[in-house]
């Protein structure tokens, strides 16, 4: 059975002060933006762990936007992912963010082919989650089989209560930041599980309650095959401007592009870049040919969404037994469209 811990607010400071030779990032609140920043003396006293899910997700801290993979040429050498590599803490990624981590790592980890610049990032942190108190308007983590708590995944899971937090132990890595208080925290009193228990099931009442609405009565990958001739789609073109702000704000989304580019101003060698790509480019299917012979597969708008949809929520089950949708409700918030994914899900049922 895990271990349960008491942590009161100034012991969590004094915790995760210690942890500043790791290179340790929190969720942080600056002007009423909530994002993960690097732990200072500066940022320690802003943490924002009782607050909603951040709008940025932790993906970019081990799936960055862009990185160096190799420079040849000359003197060529590959990159070297433990040169890349980002060790420390990530204090504060929520039960969505832990889920989303669970499915870069099957895409990143998994199969014939891995990407070792993933895994000595992932390897190298040490993740504390926190509990959610608060929901966001747009969360939806029920209705994807999700919950505004982890059962698994961390090292460290947070619990907010009156007073401090339950620290719960997942590994031994989360043990030895424990271990770096010097003196063990009491276990967690029965009266204070009981109260993790009260706040954890608020949460889980207020997320039913504002997603009511949206409840499927079948099964995701049955509702979006069967929605090819839906009218709803009409209606997401119109709106979506091909922004790509949903695919770069999920924290699922892994699609990336290499590019070569000089590395000196000699000319004698090159850089080799991994950047984040998106589905919703209108040169994402574009294939090599001369003349057009190979015409792009996907040159309409609807196909483009048809895509990402039908990836997110049939045809990623279909290869990893799971939806590539945490229902974190980012992609929501960030429609220039207003688009809904709850709303269009829904009248793909209808």
């Amino acid at each position: 059975m895990a271990r349960r811990f008491f942590l009161t607010e100034a012991q969590l400071s004094s915790l995760l002060s210690g942890l500043r030779a790791q290179r340790p990032f929190a969720l942080v609140e600056q002007e009423s933006h909530i994002f993960y920043a690097p732990i200072t003396e500066e940022t320690l006293p802003q943490l924002a762990l009782r607050s909603p899910r951040p709008v940025t997700s932790v993906k970019p801290l081990l799936f960055p936007a862009r990185e160096l993979v190799a420079v040849y040429g000359e003197e060529s050498k590959p990159g070297l992912p433990e040169e890349q590599a980002t060790p420390g803490v990530i204090v504060g990624p929520r039960a969505c963010e832990v889920e989303a981590i669970r499915i870069l790592d099957q895409v990143f980890l998994e199969g014939d082919f891995e990407d070792p610049f993933y895994r000595a990032r992932r390897e190298a942190t040490t993740l504390i989650t926190t509990d959610c108190v608060e929901i966001q308007e747009s969360c939806h983590c029920n209705l994807v089989d999700g919950k505004p708590f982890a059962d698994a995944g961390f090292d460290l899971n947070l619990s907010p209560i009156e007073g401090g937090y339950v620290a719960e132990v997942g590994s031994e890595k989360g043990q030895a930041v424990l271990d770096g208080l010097g003196e063990s925290p009491p276990e967690a009193t029965a009266e204070q599980l009981a109260e993790r228990e009260r706040v954890r099931t608020s949460a889980v009442e207020k997320l039913t309650e504002q997603n009511r609405d949206y409840e499927l009565p079948k099964p995701h990958h049955e509702v979006v095959a069967e929605a090819h001739d839906s009218e709803a789609w009409r209606e997401a073109v119109r709106t979506c401007v091909a922004c790509t702000a949903c695919t770069s704000i999920c924290p699922t989304c892994h699609c990336f592009l290499l590019y070569d580019q000089l590395a000196d101003e000699g000319g004698e060698r090159f850089a080799r870049v991994k950047v984040w790509d998106s589905c919703l480019y209108a040169d994402y299917s574009r294939m090599a040919g001369v003349g057009g012979v190979k015409p792009n597969p996907r040159a309409e708008l609807r196909s483009r969404l048809e895509n990402r949809i039908l990836h997110k929520f049939a045809w990623f089950p279909e290869t990893f037994g799971r939806l590539a949708c945490v229902g974190c409700g980012r992609c929501i918030d960030a429609c220039l469209g207003g688009q809904d994914l709850r709303k269009l899900l829904k009248e793909f049922s209808r």
